[in-house]
């Protein structure tokens, strides 16, 4: 299936401007956004919840910061389906 396809048909999990988010949220300009993945999951979280809630406004892409694992990339499969 082609990207463009999957875009129309489906939420994707990518990686890409986690960054500003994390420091909206209020990581410190420089610090380490990887580490927020597991020091500070629930605004991690909060993040992609509110790009779901976006979705109704066009959004399709939710994704992780530099130095996400499986398990987070998981943790926001699980997080998109609860939003079908």
């Amino acid at each position: 299936m082609e990207l463009l396809d999957r875009v129309r048909t489906s939420v994707l999990v990518a990686d890409g401007a986690m960054g500003t988010q994390l420091q909206m949220a209020g990581l410190a300009i420089g610090g380490g956004g990887e580490a927020w993945n597991v020091e500070h999951p629930d605004r991690v979280l909060a993040i992609h919840h509110a790009y779901l809630a976006a979705e109704l406004s066009g959004a399709a892409v939710v994704g992780g910061c530099c130095g996400t694992q499986p398990e987070h990339i998981l943790a926001l499969r699980a997080l998109v389906d609860s939003w079908r």
